[in-house]
């Protein structure tokens, strides 16, 4: 792009204030929000319409995710956008510093200099956004939130949205009690532009206050930009008041082919986030492509969405939020028969839980949601490990400000700036806030035991047990040292090693002993087990027939199914001496170190008696493991 070339004249003005912060295209502030997770993008823009809606009083939250085309004629600002880029690669250039950010810098050229510009447009029924929101929105670390139990503001989170602009610019518009309000906000670098130090942001402002924090801009009303003007008739006719933001040079997420890939993208988004709301009937989503493609996400619609991920049990790679197993698991708990009230000091907490089938081969989880958002499964003294004596459930937890805003204002100060979990190391211990926080997620805690049923190891196999046990039969504190104890030893785990790779494809040898499967179809079956000194007492009864069934112990990892890279399984070591009923094992089962790390017992039946096994193994001290059993393939003559 030649300097001094402005296609476009386009209505408005953007300023280009001076900072003292030296910044390149790769900018500190924009670091954090580097991978175009839509998850992010689209989790932080329905959590603002969320919070708008709640303060406009709305009913229902309704918001039109719409992906349109523009001229860039059209963009307000884009004659002095184009002029500060230029000097901007150049000053940046000068510094020897573009090299390093020349993709973004073509991004940023290729978007302007297309003949269409693809914008994502996002319209809510909130309260729209006056003068103050605007300032707000446009500061840095500012809430402006009218109420301090919402899920999130204005300000706190529309950086999320710059890396799904190519260009790195993004409009606002508002329509409230007041009139009209219109603004935008650009990244670029710092530069040289007319002989002055100019920093990396730009305001589509009349005016910018440098040394005026308290009213910094006087903001034009769109009445001049056909393309806001036309986006902020539309809220007033449709909600009469709201919010519109248009991310311009949409790039899919730099991940999706086509506009109905991003649709789907966005529809499982907000599905997966926000499932309590669209459930209960107060969120409505409208969606619309170029193509005249438009859906609706609402509590009818909600099921099919959730549907189509049921069996993905990890969530997407880089992304935040739920798996799409857990978020059905959490829409099949929301239904009425399965909720519960607690009254706290802190106000009322609603609490869903249901009892999940042996066959289903999953554990615990428990959701938290903060008005209707997910904020974290992982809640401090409510995590899977502390339900170890009751039956397997999923559980979710609701807090709402109507009914228990101080529960919502003390989770909020220990969630971080993208409400995705909740640290009680955010605060100073002994702090009051720690204090309560902690009193009430222990008090929830002594709840939720109270209503699920314990474990009846006649009824329900737990999936794992942690038994501290020294001597045979005999409990004692894992802690506790005795005169002449020797430091416990960690079960040996072999370090990777790649196995050899033959020239020429050698003929399976029907001598060979069968190695070690990592997969496998499990077993239903009820399981009791006793640690003990020199091995692992187990008694196992069989829900299932198999004409070959293999047991393994295994070591929790403490992995989390949704986490994108989890540890592999790690199974221990079985000595010999392994025993069914008093005989020995039918084979064991060698890892590809020729290390037993299971054992075959051949055919089992749920109409026969249950199973006495005695595993020679050395159990760790402490922490989880898990038995369980597998179908495998009839077994070979002589093995």
């Amino acid at each position: 792009m030649a300097r001094g070339r402005n296609r476009a004249t386009g209505p408005g003005s953007l300023e280009f204030v001076h900072a003292a912060k030296i910044s390149g295209f790769q900018a500190s502030g924009l670091s954090a929000y580097n991978n175009v997770d839509p998850h992010t993008v689209i989790r932080e823009l329905a959590q603002n319409a969320l919070d708008a809606a709640s303060e406009a009083k709305r009913d229902v939250i309704r918001m039109v995710f719409e992906i349109d085309q523009v001229t860039p004629g059209q963009i307000p600002g884009l004659a002095q956008y184009q002029e500060h880029l230029q000097c901007a690669i150049d000053t940046q250039r000068a510094k020897n510093n573009l090299a390093q950010s020349q993709a973004i810098v073509n991004a940023m050229q290729a978007t302007i200099d297309a003949e269409r510009v693809p914008v994502l447009w996002v319209l809510d029924n909130g309260v729209g956004l006056n003068e103050q929101g605007m300032e707000d929105l446009l500061g840095d670390g500012q809430s402006g939130k009218a109420d301090e139990s919402t899920a999130g503001s204005y300000g706190n989170g529309h950086m999320t949205s710059f890396p799904a602009s190519d260009p790195r610019y993004i409009l606002y518009g508002g329509v409230h009690a007041e009139g009209r309000t219109v603004s935008g906000h650009a990244i670029l670098a710092t530069h040289v532009h007319r002989n002055k130090v100019c920093g990396e942001d730009g305001y589509l402002a009349k005016r910018v206050r440098v040394n005026d924090i308290f009213n910094r801009f006087d903001f034009y009303d769109g009445s001049r930009m056909p393309l806001l003007k036309k986006k902020l008739n539309w809220i007033e006719e449709k909600f009469g008041t709201g919010s519109v933001v248009g991310i311009l040079g949409f790039n899919r997420f730099n991940r999706c082919r086509n506009d109905d890939e991003v649709l789907d993208v966005i529809e499982t988004v907000i599905a997966t986030h926000f499932t309590p709301v669209l459930y209960a009937g107060r969120m409505e989503i409208v969606l619309r492509s170029s193509s005249q493609t438009m859906r609706t996400l609402d509590k009818n619609s909600l099921e099919a969405v959730l549907s189509r991920r049921r069996q993905r049990d990890r969530r997407d790679r880089n992304s935040i939020g739920p798996s799409g197993r857990q978020a059905w698991e959490t829409l099949e708990t929301l239904k009425a028969e399965y909720g519960h009230t607690i009254e706290t000091e802190a106000g009322i907490v609603r609490f869903h839980f249901r009892e999940l089938p042996r066959s289903s081969g999953g554990g615990t989880h428990l959701q938290l949601f903060r008005n209707g958002m997910w904020i974290t499964n992982a809640i401090p003294h409510n995590r899977a490990s502390y339900y170890r004596n009751v039956v397997p459930f999923n559980g979710v937890i609701l807090l709402t400000p109507e009914e228990a805003q101080e529960a919502c204002g003390l989770v909020g100060k220990f969630e971080g700036p993208r409400h995705i979990d909740i640290d009680l190391k955010r605060q100073k211990q002994g702090s009051s806030a720690r204090k309560a926080l902690d009193a009430l997620l222990k008090y929830l805690h002594e709840r939720i035991l109270a209503l699920v049923p314990n474990i009846d190891t006649q009824e329900f196999d737990p999936g794992f047990f942690s038994v501290e046990v020294e001597g045979d039969g005999v409990r004692q504190n894992p802690k506790f040292r005795s005169t002449g104890m020797g430091t416990p030893e960690r079960v040996p785990r072999p370090e990777p090693v790649g196995p050899s790779r033959p020239s020429q494809p050698k003929p399976p040898d029907p001598n060979r002993p069968r190695r070690l499967r990592r997969q496998g179809l499990r077993i239903d079956t009820r399981v009791a087990a006793v640690r003990q000194t020199r091995g692992i007492s187990v008694r196992v009864k069989p829900l299932e027939d198999a004409k070959n069934a293999e047991l393994r112990v295994i070591l929790a990892n403490g992995a989390d199914e949704t986490c994108d890279n989890p540890e592999p399984d790690h199974y221990l070591e079985i000595g010999e001496g392994a025993r069914m009923g008093g005989e020995p094992v039918k084979a064991y089962v060698p890892d590809r170190h020729g290390k037993k790390r299971a054992v075959l017992l051949g055919p089992v039946s749920k109409s026969g008696e249950e199973l006495d096994i005695w595993l020679p193994c050395r159990p760790p001290f402490t922490g989880d493991i898990r038995v369980e059993l597998v179908r495998r393939a009839a077994a070979k003559a002589g093995v």
